[in-house]
């Protein structure tokens, strides 16, 4: 570790000195000023975020009789779609290491969806009816990717 430190020192000592003597020829040769090379802007994808969010919701819903035992086991009683608004927050972080970008988000959303299903009177004599109501959906998510520049190409998993 010590001689590899000791030669990148050395490396650097020897492309400064190169720059300073090349530099210093071409102005002394032009007699004008030579202007710096611009810097190259790198892009990374390193840092927190938060915001906002605002949108419709869909759901699809079918109910069954799931009791095992049951005379009716496995009886569709009814199916309808759920649709409502949502609205939330979400935030995370993201650390480019090179090229590669690892990084960890987390959302809350709150949920207005409700919608009601009465099944056919053969399976329910006494006309009850089912409900939904959609209330929150929350998720927490880790992403591994790979950046070029201002484009990131990644995967996403977590819990929700």
């Amino acid at each position: 570790m010590t001689e590899l430190r000791h030669r990148v020192k050395l490396l650097l000592i020897a492309g400064f000195c190169a720059i300073g003597l090349v530099g210093g020829a071409a102005q002394a040769a032009d007699l004008a000023p030579v202007a710096p090379l611009p810097a190259l802007a790198y892009f990374s994808w390193t840092g927190c975020y938060a915001g906002g969010n605002a949108g419709g919701l869909w759901a699809y819903r079918q109910w069954s009789d799931q009791i095992p035992g049951d005379p009716l086991f496995g009886t569709d009683f009814g199916r309808y779609t759920q649709g409502g608004v949502l609205g939330g927050l979400q935030g995370g972080c993201n650390y480019q290491i090179g090229g590669w970008v690892v990084g960890l988000q987390a959302d809350y959303d709150w949920a207005s969806g409700d919608a009601h299903n009465t099944p056919p009177v053969v399976f329910s004599p006494f006309a009850l009816t089912d409900a939904a109501r959609l209330k929150s959906l929350a998720s927490v998510t880790g992403r591994f990717g790979h950046a070029w520049d201002h484009f990131l190409g990644y995967i996403k998993a977590g819990g929700a």
